[in-house]
């Protein structure tokens, strides 16, 4: 099952599937985790969210999200449709407490006829499907997704498609593009500032933050300054007319009190003429030119950089009790 897809129905099924993120927290025993992971399994439990009449030790009660109870309903009947329909899985396995080698799967679910069950010693019962064409990745190098995963829930959509399809053609030795559409919303705000650190001219050119990158205020992305001026930009990948006017307008509502105030909005370069319509004073920077400009400095590369564990396998996990 591990490389069902030829690399051309592999690109295929990328191209038409969207991507969506798992998290597993799974009380389960040491020996069923290694081999959720080595099989490259994604599966959830819930069995303790069973319907009062439905005799839990009935393998056959477990395929039927209508016999489960309140937001386990929801997130069965969510892994199910996915099952059905297919999907791109970003497999995070980093929640158990007893391992200190989290890793993460990316691989495909084919379309298929839903989730199967399966019941693990010390009364473990899974719902589960088996990834295929799947890669295990380093943990370690995936820090950028922590920053963004969903926080909440076991099954989502996964807002870093693009990135998460980049790594994964990278990992499986299909073609890749690099572009500004592969970075992460917190890379690019990295990207930006260092862009105005070291490529922007004249006055928009900063020496140095005065808060961390994306951390700051809610307004704005950057907080840079120079010796005569004081730089806020906001950064970001919408293409949203109506979002965009109001982060503009966000941005251009704070002051400084000792410095003249530089307003620089980071889009896509598509809509740079909408901004220049609705705000004429702030300074519209496309994303491509930035990524254009910081091409070969190294900090693209290395954003982009990101290793592959051969053959699904992951040592560490020989580590484990």
């Amino acid at each position: 099952m591990r490389d069902k897809l030829s690399k051309k129905e592999l690109e295929k099924f990328i191209q038409s599937h969207k991507v969506i993120y798992i998290r597993h927290n799974l009380l389960s025993s040491v020996e069923a985790y290694k081999c959720i992971v080595l099989d490259g399994i994604v599966a959830v439990h819930y069995t303790e969210k069973l319907r009062r009449n439905v005799d839990r030790e009935i393998l056959d009660n477990h395929r039927n999200p209508e016999n489960f109870e309140g937001s386990a309903q929801g997130v069965l009947k969510r892994f199910n449709r996915y099952c059905v329909d297919g999907a791109v899985v970003f497999a995070d396995y980093s929640d158990p407490d007893y391992t200190n080698t989290p890793m993460v799967n990316v691989g495909i679910i084919p379309e298929g006829k839903g989730y199967d069950v399966k019941r693990y010693p010390q009364g473990f019962t899974y719902k589960q499907i088996e990834l295929v064409n799947y890669v295990t990745l380093d943990y370690s190098e995936l820090a950028p997704f922590l920053a963004i995963h969903p926080r909440g829930g076991t099954i989502s959509e996964f807002n870093a498609e693009n990135a998460v399809k980049f790594v994964y053609r990278k990992a499986m030795g299909l073609p890749v593009n690099f572009s500004v559409d592969c970075l992460l919303p917190a890379q690019l705000e990295v990207l930006c500032s260092e862009f105005l650190r070291t490529k922007a001219n004249g006055e928009i050119r900063i020496n140095y933050l005065l808060m961390p990158v994306g951390r700051g205020m809610k307004t704005i992305d950057i907080d840079g300054i120079n010796e005569n001026s004081r730089i806020f930009a906001q950064v970001s990948f919408s293409y949203n007319e109506k979002e965009i006017e109001e982060k503009i307008q966000q941005l251009k509502a704070l002051g400084s009190l000792d410095k003249k105030i530089i307003y620089i909005y980071f889009g896509p370069k598509e809509k740079e003429e909408f901004a220049a319509q609705i705000a004429d004073n702030v300074r519209y920077i496309s994303l491509e030119e930035v990524f254009a400009k910081m091409t070969g400095t190294g900090i693209i590369e290395d954003m982009l950089k990101y290793s592959t564990l051969s053959s699904g396998r992951f040592s560490g996990l020989d580590s484990l009790p």
